[in-house]
This record gives structure tokens, sequence and C-alpha cells, in this order.
């Protein structure tokens, strides 16, 4: 139950930082909401209250289980669903970038490969869907990204992000940089 705790208490901090990020950069007038700052402790204080707030909830959803051992369990298992999807999206975004990017084919190979291992082990965990209550959980935990991806569709937010200063610092050294080969220019 400590390690559990604790690394509820990482991925909220996690969670919470990650949706200050996404909204200082990309901008607008609800994101300039979720951008607010402690003045005391300069944390990302209305962050953390959406992302508390929602943990609050998924709390107090498994509140009617008998069984305290039970309840965790059922908490836990949605954790370990977010972890798996925050892995696909990172693992889904690596070769994607890498294409982008005309990195070589070997890199990109190897990041294909972790992708499809991946989406092989979802596959075999979800399909059938587990049995109630997990299946009602894996669905819940689903359901909770698809608001996190529904913010690339909020008009100009996607533009917003490509002229992020932070984004650009990713692409500053693409080896179709002749500085970034070690090759001189011109």
């Amino acid at each position: 139950m400590v390690s559990a705790f604790g690394a509820q208490l990482a991925c909220l901090n996690a969670a919470a930082r990650l949706l200050f990020a996404l909204s200082r950069e990309a901008g607008g007038s609800w994101a300039a909401l979720l951008a607010r700052t402690s003045g005391r402790h300069g944390s990302p204080a209305a962050a953390f209250t959406v992302v508390g707030a929602a943990s609050v909830a998924a709390l107090l959803a498994s509140g009617a289980e008998r069984t305290a051992t039970r309840a965790a369990t059922l908490i836990i298992q949605y954790g370990a669903y977010l972890i798996l999807a925050a892995y696909l999206m990172t693992v889904a975004a690596a070769p994607a970038w890498t294409w982008r990017t005309g990195r070589r084919p070997v890199p990109l190979t190897v990041l294909a490969a972790g992708a499809t291992i991946l989406g092989y082990v979802l596959y075999r965990t979800f399909s059938p869907l587990p049995p109630a209550p997990f299946g009602a959980i894996a669905l819940a935990a689903a359901a909770s990204v698809v608001p996190a991806v529904a913010v690339l569709a909020i008009p100009g937010t996607l533009a917003r992000l490509r002229q992020s200063p932070l984004l650009a610092a990713t692409g500053a050294a693409t080896p179709s940089d002749p500085a970034a080969r070690g090759a001189p220019e011109g």
C-alpha cells in the first residue's frame, strides 16, 4: 500500500506538470487558467487542482467496494491501465517523430518493433475485455485519455503547439541540418 501511495503521488505530480506544460505552450484563454502557478511556491496550482479533483472522483467511485483490499486493487489497476496508455502514446510517437526528422532506418525499425510488441501486448491484455469489474476499469482508463487527446482538436491549439519554443528546440539539430552532422555549411 505504501508503494501504491507513492506511485499515486508520483502520477498525480506528473499529470499536473504535463497539464501545466501543455497549457503553457498551447496558449489561449482555457490554457491561461490551467497555466496559473502558486504565488508562494511557483507550483502549477490550477493543474494540481484539476488533476487532484479527478483523482478524488476516482477514489470516491471505488468507495462503494465492500473491502479496502478490493478498492485498492481497482484503483491500482486503473493506474496500471493509464501507465499502459502513456507507454502506448510514447511508443507510437517515437517512430512518428523519427520518421518526420529523417532519421536512419535502424532506429526507425527498432522503434516500430517496440510499438508492434506493445500493441500485441495490449491486444492480448484487452481482447477479450477482462471480466467485470476490470473491463469497466479498463474502459474508464481509456475514457480518461480521450480528453487529453481531444485538447489537440481545440481550434488553434495544434498550431500554437507547433510554434512552441520547446518543440522548436527538439528540431534544432535534425540530421538534415549540416551543423548537426558535422558537415561544413555552404
